[in-house]
């Protein structure tokens, strides 16, 4: 989906539209963020019974190694746009030194902790090189070179994908009290339950906000209001 940002950041690259460039920085990554933090909820939240579900019960200690590396990579991933904007100005450079000094770390740390802790160790090993490249790189490196500040771009991009989750945190919390799913079944009856409330708040903030949604539902209206008077 990202990839649509790479020729979009290009053109304003290339005509000079900063206010574009800008726009779809915070755009583009909350988009992003839209996408990838309720599969991150679900992973964290349904990963044992995940896991049973797919490989056996005997894998689900496995869960540890699925939350180290879960949350870096969603970090990583809800800033997917940033990388592809940087493609699109010819300014990923930057972008090549921080994936090989975060994949040289990752070895060094990941041979350094294998030994004591196992797999264990590799996940760490994964997740704190991949954590400063998507909390401090990213983010940083992309509000100096368009002129945002860090604040505004985490304010803007991120609130409403995280209210959007807040819901569906809730009611998959619920439903893991109310049954733990062992079975594909009865885990397709938590993701549907938790999926039918995270789409329903993401129509309700298109219909309210967007304005191609507003613009739908002020078309409906004024064709029911006209259907009533007939």
């Amino acid at each position: 989906m990202a990839d649509t940002f790479m020729p979009m950041s290009s053109h304003f690259d290339a005509t000079g539209d900063a206010s574009r460039m800008r726009e779809l920085f915070i755009i583009g990554n909350r988009a992003c963020a839209i996408v990838i933090f309720p599969i991150a909820a679900m992973l964290i939240i349904l990963g044992p019974s995940i896991i049973e579900a797919w490989v056996g019960p005997k894998y689900v200690s496995s869960y540890t190694i699925l939350l180290l590396l879960i949350v870096p990579r969603t970090i990583y991933r809800c800033q997917a746009a940033s990388s592809r904007i940087l493609f699109g100005m010819a300014r990923h450079k930057a972008l090549a030194i921080a994936l090989l000094i975060e994949g040289v770390a990752n070895l060094i740390l990941s041979i350094a902790l294998i030994g004591r802790f196992g797999i264990v160790g590799v996940a760490v090993g994964t997740a704190v090189p991949m954590l400063c490249t998507s909390l401090i790189f990213l983010p940083y490196y992309l509000c100096s070179l368009l002129g945002v500040r860090v604040r505004d771009f985490v304010s803007q991009a991120y609130a409403l994908p995280f209210g959007l989750c807040a819901p569906l945190v809730v009611v998959l919390l619920v439903m893991r009290q109310l049954f733990y799913a062992h079975d594909y079944v009865q885990l397709l009856v938590q993701l549907l339950v938790g999926g039918t409330v995270y789409v329903a708040g993401l129509l309700c903030v298109f219909f309210r906000r967007d304005p191609i949604g507003v613009k739908l539902r002020t078309r409906f209206a004024a064709y029911v209001h006209q259907s009533l008077g007939h």
